[in-house]
Order: structure tokens, then sequence, then C-alpha cells
């Protein structure tokens, strides 16, 4: 209950600061004849007829104007546009840190990535950064060839017919035939 007491009252404090641009709509969908609530983000509004929308990145949803609940709030962007700003001003990396934090948690990868660099350049000795600087290497890094793990998964499931397909991240093994080239007409 508290939890959802702070939410409110951060968003109606977020509403009310001037100079902060309110363009992003968190729309609050309960499922009919449940206590199950769904949050989405994106450009909402209510339409004549009793429906609601939202248009969110997967396309434009529908509503009842019942089961939906539409609250006006700063973009993640705004926001963290304001973490940044104070980072800035802060001129530490610890600060910057803070901030790529922030926006990590609030899924701003890119975000996140620039922020840690500005960090970098700041102190490129930071014990911190560091270690943030290795693991980026072991996340950027492909996934290794490894033939006796190779041998291990195809045992495993029973197929030597499996074919493999190698990505950066990942190795699939899978049975699906080879699409056959279509015939120009």
């Amino acid at each position: 209950m508290l939890s959802r007491l702070s939410c409110w009252f951060t968003f109606a404090v977020l509403c009310t600061v001037p100079g902060i641009g309110v363009y992003a709509d968190y729309a609050f969908y309960t499922v009919p004849n449940t206590d199950l609530r769904i949050m989405l983000e994106g450009r909402a509004k209510h339409l004549p007829g009793g429906t609601a929308t939202v248009r969110h990145p997967m396309g434009v949803l529908a509503f009842s104007s019942e089961d939906i609940r539409i609250v006006e709030s700063p973009s993640r962007r705004d926001l963290f546009a304001i973490e940044l700003r104070n980072a800035r001003r802060a001129e530490t990396p610890d600060a910057l840190i803070a901030a790529a934090k922030w926006a990590i948690q609030h899924g701003l990868l890119k975000e996140c990535k620039r922020t840690l660099g500005e960090a970098w350049k700041l102190n490129p000795e930071h014990t911190t950064l560091k270690k943030l600087a290795k693991l980026m290497q072991y996340l950027n890094a492909s996934v290794p060839q490894d033939s006796v793990q190779e041998q291990e998964v195809r045992k495993l499931v029973g197929g030597q017919d499996l074919q493999m397909l190698r990505g950066r991240h990942f190795t699939l093994y899978h049975d699906v035939p080879e699409p056959t080239s279509r015939k120009e007409k």
C-alpha cells in the first residue's frame, strides 16, 4: 500500500514541476472481473462512445473507458535528462555512475552506455568504471566455439542431425529444414 501511495505521489509531484514536458501517458488497465492490473506506457486518450486507446510500441490498443485509468507523467527520457543534468553539475564519476544506474533501471540502455562513457572521460582509473568496463567486454564478446560442448548438447537432445545457427550472443540448435527457394514466375 505504501509503495502505491509513493508511486502516485511521485507522479503527482512530477506532473506539477514547471519546465517538464508532460507527454508520456501511463494507462492502468484492470482486466474485467479480476484484480489483475496491467500498466502500459504510451499515448493514451479517452474517446467518445466509452472507449479509450493507448498508442503503444506494439500498436494501438483499444479498451473500455471503464476499465482503464490514464495518468500523465514526464517520459523516462525527460526524467533521465534531469538526473543527467544533476550528475553533470556534480562533475564526479560517482554522480554519473548513479545516473547511468538510473538509466539502466528504467530501460534506457543507450543512455546508460553514453553516461558511463562520460564518467570514463572524467576518470578512467575509477575502480567501479574499470569493473564495468570488464563486464561490458564480457557482455559484448561472442559466444565461444567449443566442439566438446557442442557434442554434449547434441547427445543430450539426441540429434546428430541438428543444424546449428551461431550468432554473436547465442548458439541455436534446430531441426527445421532449410527453406527451398521459390521458383520465379
